[in-house]
């Protein structure tokens, strides 16, 4: 989501809120990056060099032991909801279903854990070459409002409330945890965690 008027670059990292963030700052942005999911340094080699520098980037995170579960629900909703709409409708939901069916293709929540992730999290802001952070500010999906008024005040337009928009109803992510599971993701996650300050809260 980049804003030429505003002067702004949004960075949707998946299942962290972004959807909600987008529709709530329609009139704010001029463009929509496509695929939406692009990541910082992808945009970075696209934009001028002035562009980069003088633009207010920003993303939200969340607990990676809570994003991991997030993906992991509602991939399956996703699936559900199209092997059970008519062929009317399949369309629309058509592309986010082959996204959504590699990912309920492991057996358990465990082995979605532990399979081969060659883009998630960090890569979305950070240059890959240096590792360096790429972006202004981050707000966490954890003070979702709060944070996006952050957001708005160093944009400088008027603050929104926001209502949690694809929000996948489950239990608290550590009822999907075992010790291998914590495991798996503290160490695949762990230059996020340390970075953001997040831990596993029972």
């Amino acid at each position: 989501m980049i804003s030429h008027k505003n002067k702004f670059i949004f960075i949707h990292i998946p299942k962290t809120a972004g959807t909600t963030i987008r529709a709530s700052m329609r009139g704010e942005y001029d463009q929509l990056h496509n695929p939406h999911h692009a990541t910082m340094f992808q945009l970075k080699k696209l934009l001028p060099e002035k562009t980069f520098q003088t633009y207010f980037k920003f993303a939200f995170v969340r607990n990676p032991y809570a994003r991991q579960v997030s993906i992991w629900e509602y991939s399956h909703k996703i699936v559900n909801m199209y092997e059970k709409s008519g062929k009317n409708h399949r369309s629309e939901l058509e592309k986010n279903y082959q996204v959504c069916l590699e990912k309920t293709k492991f057996k358990n929540f465990k082995a979605f854990c532990a399979r081969p992730v060659q883009y998630d999290y960090s890569y979305y802001y950070r240059d890959p070459n240096t590792d360096k952070v790429l972006l202004d500010f981050f707000g966490k999906v954890e003070n979702l409002q709060e944070d996006f008024n952050i957001a708005c005040d160093k944009i400088g337009i008027p603050r929104r409330q926001l209502s949690h928009l694809n929000k996948t109803n489950h239990k608290h992510y550590s009822k999907y945890y075992d010790e291998e599971t914590k495991r798996i993701v503290a160490e695949r996650y762990a230059k996020d965690i340390e970075y953001f300050g997040y831990k596993f809260d029972p």
